[in-house]
This record gives structure tokens, C-alpha cells and sequence, in this order.
């Protein structure tokens, strides 16, 4: 594993917006005990860089529940039930 963070990690540079590496980046930190915000902040971005991913929308809700942001979680997994459910609670 350490291999495949330095290499995703040398692709990184090169290309700092590949929606493809910031994916794997941040992939490659699951199994950690702990997601550092570092993480989180990677799988932000790779969700940024492909908002129609569903992969990567997921694996940030994913690392937001585990971090114990529950409310960050769902409006990442799930935007237009988290927006739905917001208005509902507010309105």
C-alpha cells in the first residue's frame, strides 16, 4: 500500500486535478483507523472535480460518517435527499 500512495501520490503532482487519482488517493486511506481531514478534504476534491461520480460522492459520505459528520454524510451520498430532508426539518 505504500507503493500505491507514493505513486498516486508523484501522479498527484503532475496532475492535481485527475478526478481519477484524488479518488484513489483518498481510496487508499478506507481502511485507516482513523481518516484524517487530510482524507476527507481529498475525496471533497475529487468529488468536485466529477460531481456526476457516484462512486466518489460515496466514498466521502463514507469518511464524513466515520469522522461522525452523520448530516455531512447523507448530503454527500445522497444531495437531493439530504436537501429534501433539510427543508422538510426547516420548513
Amino acid at each position: 500500500q505504500e507503493e500505491a500512495v507514493r505513486i498516486v501520490d508523484e501522479v498527484l503532482k503532475k496532475r492535481p486535478g485527475s478526478q481519477a487519482a484524488l479518488f484513489m488517493r483518498a481510496l487508499l486511506d478506507e481502511v485507516a483507523s482513523v481518516i484524517p481531514p487530510e482524507t476527507v478534504e481529498t475525496a471533497r476534491r475529487a468529488v468536485a472535480s466529477n460531481p456526476q461520480s457516484s462512486s466518489a460522492h460515496h466514498l466521502l459520505g463514507h469518511f464524513l460518517f466515520r469522522t461522525g459528520d452523520y448530516r455531512g454524510a447523507c448530503a454527500a451520498r445522497f444531495p437531493n435527499s439530504a436537501r429534501a430532508v433539510t427543508r422538510r426539518r426547516t420548513g
